[in-house]
């Protein structure tokens, strides 16, 4: 057991683990997403079409714009 909080991927549900000295996520601002490691870095040249789905409801629910797809067809990472 530890003393920080545990939180999920927007992405792919995985936990993500937040304690002191230890922070296993990204958090992109523009979106209100946190991503692990695993999704930041393996959607580097945007959101892959696996987690499409899981990207556009977490935009909807935000009620954030859908963004632009870039010149790859994919959702950019970060706007």
């Amino acid at each position: 057991m530890h003393d920080g909080q545990q939180y999920r991927c927007d992405l792919c549900r995985k936990p993500i683990v937040d304690e002191p000295h230890r922070h296993e996520w990204h958090w992109l601002k523009h979106y209100e997403m946190m991503l692990c490691p695993i999704c930041f870095q393996g959607n580097w040249d945007g959101i892959g079409p696996v987690f499409e789905r899981a990207f556009e409801k977490h935009l909807k629910d935000k009620n954030i714009p859908l963004p632009a797809r870039n010149s790859k067809g994919r959702y950019p990472r970060e706007s």
